[in-house]
């Protein structure tokens, strides 16, 4: 989400919708909404429903890998300020965009915290979708 919000004027152009799915309770999620300043809608699926439709994995296993600790180290000395963990830290995130036909046009199910597409993965995808 952070990645995403220098670009808002450029999703526009691409008629992009951001949607943000999160699985903890409605306080917590407005509270997190509030912190970070989130400038997409925020869905909540408290059953995982989605998380489980899209396979995305609940792990203790590598989440507090090396790398995860080094990508949030970048992100504090960029100026971000890291949440504490609220609600369950092993379950793994990922970043799809979902086609007009509803069709999956591109997937990245999260092999860790800090595991997300790059910005050009994301937009190159998006601008091969344009009519």
């Amino acid at each position: 989400m952070a990645q995403l919000r220098p670009h808002l004027v450029e999703l526009a152009s691409l008629k992009t919708q951001v949607l943000l799915v999160g699985f903890g309770s409605p306080e917590l999620a407005r509270a997190w909404a509030r912190d970070v300043q989130v400038p997409f809608p925020l869905l909540l699926d408290p059953e995982r429903t989605v998380y489980e439709a899209y396979q995305l994995q609940h792990t203790r296993v590598g989440i507090w890998k090396p790398r995860v600790f080094l990508e949030y180290f970048k992100l504090l000395r960029k100026g971000y300020h890291l949440q504490p963990v609220q609600g369950d830290a092993h379950q793994l995130g990922g970043d799809f965009i979902i086609g007009t036909d509803r069709c999956i046009q591109f997937s990245h199910p999260s092999k860790d915290p800090s595991d997300r597409p790059t910005i050009n993965q994301i937009f190159k995808t998006l601008r091969t979708m344009r009519p």
